[in-house]
């Protein structure tokens, strides 16, 4: 698997029930049977196409009295409490929330969730927040220079997060992909600070200055 997907794995208890929503080719679920970490999943897609190819990918594997295959939206397929671990990867931050929403008992049965948008991502941690749920923990993986931000997520009421903390990450493992992330967003924002100054969009270029400077004063704390 690749570095997203492996980091999600490592967020799954072993011996649990594992719920994956928008599965795709099956990659994860037929990698967390296989490593033997848990003894049963259930794939989902909205989609009878990427359904098809996960149901060859689980055949292909011999796996299908280990993984069930379902076709539905968001959370709509799955029973209460059917499920220990939602895992909701790979879509758009608003998407993530919307899902959340259209089945909240659902969601808030599961003893946790695991959620990596691809976009949206202060959106959806604002929307957590907003509606009791606690980001127990933050990770980043990292695959050449993309970065993916995986968060393990309880039904739980939680401190309100920084502004800082909901753009960049609530909980954080503060591990190597994380500083290399910091560095990485420092760059980014140090070219868009010379475009706002070239611009003459002065208040835009100091707020995104002040930003820039907290991403050091996090980056530096590496090296105390």
């Amino acid at each position: 698997m690749n570095a997203r997907l492996q980091a999600i794995a490592n967020l799954i208890t072993k011996n649990t029930v594992v719920a994956d929503i928008g599965t795709d080719h099956a990659y994860l679920p037929i990698d967390l049977i296989l490593s033997g970490r848990i003894s049963r999943a259930i794939a989902s897609d909205i989609g009878k196409g990427p359904l098809a190819t996960a149901r060859a990918n689980v055949t292909a594997h011999g796996l299908t009295e280990q993984i069930a295959l379902r076709l539905g939206s968001g959370l709509a397929p799955y029973q209460l409490e059917e499920v220990d671990i939602f895992v909701i990867a790979g879509m758009g931050g608003h998407t993530i929330a919307e899902i959340l929403a259209e089945d909240v008992a659902k969601a808030r049965a599961a003893r946790y969730l695991i959620l990596q948008p691809m976009q949206n991502r202060p959106f959806l941690r604002q929307y957590l927040y907003d509606n009791a749920y606690r980001i127990d923990s933050e990770v980043i993986a990292q695959e050449g220079s993309k970065y993916y931000h995986i968060l393990k997520v309880v039904a739980q009421s939680a401190q309100k997060p920084s502004k800082f903390d909901l753009t960049f990450g609530v909980n954080v493992v503060k591990d190597d992909n994380y500083y290399s992330y910091l560095e990485h967003s420092i760059q980014q924002k140090n070219k868009l600070a010379d475009q706002l100054k070239s611009a003459g969009k002065t208040a835009e270029y100091k707020r995104l200055v002040d930003q820039i400077e907290q991403l050091k004063g996090a980056l530096n704390v590496r090296n105390r």
